[in-house]
């Protein structure tokens, strides 16, 4: 299957995955059996659509789209805060527009996945930030790369950023990856990526009428 060549045939190929489960589509779709791991749902939803599996930038980057999946309950809340990217090892001192997170956010392709006693497609939709949560993401943005470059990522909790958050991400406790600490010290860190809160995310659900407007943090 060749990449969607628009929004329209994108999204045609979104809608035509709701209420199929993610055991029907790995039966055509799986490349690997460990359909537990964390990503697995994700890169199932890509092969899916037609998408090629790439590193940096948008899943879809002839049309700057990103793919999203986002677990949620049965009351159509998010389970869980969104992944965006990894931090990077460099580029922490470009601005807000030229950054990871903006490449990754500036138009997202989001297919929620229900869970009823299995795991089931929902409606994806499309979404870009509004001008409100451009102002608020720019601004976490310049917080967090700000105190990644200041203290290291040792320093930077999840507390941090209004919309955006920086966690740990690693398959267990005993990765690590060289970092910086505080005066520029290199260190073995546990690697970080940025995250959408998951209370923003249910605002996003929200705003398409598939959520409540109240959500924990």
């Amino acid at each position: 299957m060749l990449e969607p060549t628009s929004e329209r045939e994108l999204l045609s190929r979104a809608h035509g995955l709701a209420g199929r489960t993610i055991d029907e589509l790995s039966l055509t779709h799986a490349r690997t059996s460990r359909a537990g791991h964390k990503g697995f749902v994700g890169s199932l939803v890509e092969r899916a659509l037609g998408l090629v599996q790439r590193g940096a930038g948008p899943d879809l980057p002839s049309l700057g789209i990103e793919l999203k999946t986002i677990p949620i309950a049965t009351d159509g809340r998010p389970r869980e805060s969104t992944f965006v990217c990894m931090v990077p090892r460099d580029g922490l001192d470009h601005g807000w527009s030229e950054s990871a997170p903006r490449s990754k956010l500036a138009r997202v392709l989001f297919v929620p996945v229900e869970r009823d006693g299995q795991r089931r497609v929902g409606m994806a939709f499309l979404w870009s930030p509004s001008e409100g949560d451009e102002a608020t993401l720019a601004s976490d943005w310049t917080e967090l790369a700000g105190l990644l470059r200041t203290h290291g990522h040792e320093h930077v909790s999840a507390h941090h950023g209004q919309l955006m958050q920086v966690r740990p991400k690693a398959r267990n406790a005993a990765s690590r990856w060289r970092a910086t600490g505080d005066d520029d010290a290199p260190m073995l860190a546990l690697p970080r990526a940025f995250y959408l809160r998951r209370r923003f995310v249910a605002s996003i659900l929200s705003r398409t009428g598939m959520a409540g407007p109240r959500v924990e943090t």
